[in-house]
C-alpha cells in the first residue's frame, strides 16, 4: 500500500453490528420518511424489507463518515457500487457544506429495476442520480437460445466436431441439460461447467482451443465476460444491447440485432468458424487498446484527478 494511502477499517466492524443498526433504524425518522416516499412501490413484505435494509445501510454510512475527521480534507469520494453509499455521501456534502465531489460506478445491477436479475425498485434512485457528481456506468442471458443456435449450426456442418462449453448456472440449468441431451446431434459435444472461479475460466482459455465466445443476452452493461475472452484473442458474437456495441466491433466479432433469429446466429457462427472472418491478433489488439484494465485504471485515475 502506498505511503499516502490510509485504510480505515473501523467502518466494517460498525457495519457488521446488525443489532445496533436495527435499533438505530427503527427509531429513525428517516425510515418512516422513506416508507412514505415509496408507498406506491410497496407490494409485499419483501419490498418493505428492501426499504428497511437500504435505510439501515444509508444511516450507517452517514453517521460514520459525517463524523470522520479525514472527510474534511477529502477532494473526491468514490464508491464502487451505486447504492446507499453515494446518497449518504451526497447528503453529507450538502448538509455539512463539504467541498468534495461524489463519484460512483454504476453496474448493470444498479441501473435496471424490475428485471428477473435485479431488484423490483431502487430506493431514492432519482435523488441519488441527481445528487451524485459523476456516475460511471459499467439475466436475460438466453442460454437456451444459444443452445438452439449452436445445434442448428452443428447440423449444417456434420463433418466438423462442434464443442460448446457453458460456464455458469441458474434455475434453468437442469432443464437446459435435459434439453441438450435430447437435441444435440452426433457431431456436437456440450460441456456444462457450472459456476467456477474466474481463474478457471482463464485457464480454460489458455489451455483449450477456443474459437469463439457467444453472448446473446437481452440486457447488458459492457460485459466483462467479453473483455476476458477478447484478452485471449477470442472473437465474439453478441447482441446489440447495452454497451456491447462498444466492445464488439468489426475487428473483434459480429454484433447481432437485439432480438436475432436462429438463422442470424448460424450465419454469424459460419462467418467466424468456417470463413475465418475475424483475425485473433486483431481481437487482442483492440482489447489492449480499449479494455486492458491496467491501462484503463490509469486513464480513469487521470479523469478523476481532473475533477479536483
Amino acid at each position: 500500500m502506498p505511503n499516502n494511502v490510509k485504510v480505515v477499517d473501523d467502518f466494517s466492524y460498525i457495519f457488521k453490528n446488525k443489532i445496533k443498526r436495527s435499533v438505530v433504524t427503527a427509531f429513525s425518522i428517516t425510515l418512516y420518511k422513506a416508507i412514505f416516499s415509496h408507498l406506491k412501490f410497496i407490494k409485499s413484505v419483501s419490498d418493505l424489507k428492501l426499504i428497511i435494509k437500504y435505510v439501515s445501510s444509508y444511516l450507517t454510512y452517514y453517521d460514520f463518515f459525517s463524523n470522520l475527521e479525514e472527510i474534511d480534507s477529502a477532494a473526491i469520494i468514490y464508491t464502487y457500487w451505486f447504492n446507499e453509499a453515494p446518497l449518504a455521501f451526497s447528503e453529507i456534502k450538502k448538509q455539512k457544506e463539504k467541498n468534495f465531489k461524489v463519484i460512483s460506478r454504476a453496474h448493470r445491477y444498479d441501473i435496471y429495476e424490475g428485471l428477473e436479475s435485479t431488484l423490483p425498485f431502487w430506493v431514492y434512485r432519482q435523488k441519488t442520480i441527481e445528487q451524485t457528481d459523476c456516475i460511471y456506468s459499467i439475466s436475460l442471458k438466453r442460454i437456451g437460445f444459444i443452445l438452439d443456435s449452436v445445434v442448428a449450426f452443428a447440423k449444417t456442418v456434420p463433418y466438423r466436431k462442434i464443442v460448446w462449453t457453458h460456464f455458469g448456472d441458474g434455475d434453468e440449468l437442469l432443464t437446459l441439460k435435459k434439453k441438450a441431451q435430447a437435441i444435440t446431434p452426433e457431431n456436437m459435444v456440450v460441456n456444462f461447467k457450472g459456476n467456477v472461479e474466474n481463474s478457471q475460466i482463464y485457464e480454460h482459455y489458455a489451455t483449450e482451443s477456443t474459437d469463439l465466445f457467444i453472448n446473446l443476452s437481452s440486457s447488458e452493461g459492457i460485459p466483462v465476460s467479453i473483455m476476458e475472452a477478447q484478452s485471449f484473442g477470442i472473437p465474439v458474437i453478441a447482441t446489440n444491447v447495452g454497451g456491447s456495441c462498444e466492445i464488439v466491433v468489426t475487428q473483434t466479432g459480429i454484433l447481432l440485432s437485439e432480438n436475432p433469429i436462429i438463422e442470424d446466429v448460424v450465419n454469424a457462427l459460419s462467418s467466424i468458424l468456417i470463413e475465418k472472418s475475424i483475425n485473433n491478433m486483431k481481437v487482442k489488439e483492440y482489447w489492449k487498446d480499449n479494455f486492458d484494465a491496467d491501462r484503463n485504471y490509469s486513464e480513469f485515475s487521470k479523469a478523476i484527478s481532473k475533477l479536483i
